[in-house]
C-alpha cells in the first residue's frame, strides 16, 4: 500500500476505469488513449494534495480556488454538514440571498 491507502493494482485499476468511464471536460476528447497523462488525488491535508501513488503535490491553485483555506479543515465540514440539512445550495444570481451568505 501507498501512503495514500491505494495498492498499485488499485491505482491501475482506477486509473483504467478513469480512462474508460469518465468524461473530463476540459480533456482533449479527441486524443489517443493513454497520450494523455493522468493524475488522480487520493486525499488533501492542508496545502497538500497526495495521489494514489502517495506523491504528494502543494496545490498553488487550491483547486482552482475553492479550497483556499486548505484542506482537512474539520470545523469548515461540520459547518457546511449544519448548513446542508437546512439549505443546501442557492443561487446569488437576480439579489437572491440566505443568511448565512450575508
Amino acid at each position: 500500500m501507498t501512503n495514500a491507502g491505494f495498492s498499485p493494482e488499485e491505482a491501475s485499476r482506477l486509473y483504467e476505469l478513469d480512462r474508460t468511464h469518465w468524461l473530463h471536460p476540459q480533456g482533449d476528447l479527441g486524443a489517443m488513449p493513454g497520450t494523455i497523462p493522468q493524475l488522480m488525488f487520493a486525499s488533501g491535508n492542508g496545502a497538500t494534495l497526495t495521489d494514489v501513488e502517495g506523491r504528494e503535490y502543494i496545490d498553488g491553485m487550491a483547486s482552482l480556488w475553492n479550497v483556499n483555506v486548505g484542506y482537512g479543515r474539520a470545523e469548515l465540514a461540520d459547518a457546511a454538514a449544519t448548513q446542508m440539512k437546512s439549505l443546501a445550495f442557492s443561487s446569488a444570481y437576480g439579489g437572491f440571498s440566505t443568511r448565512p451568505a450575508i
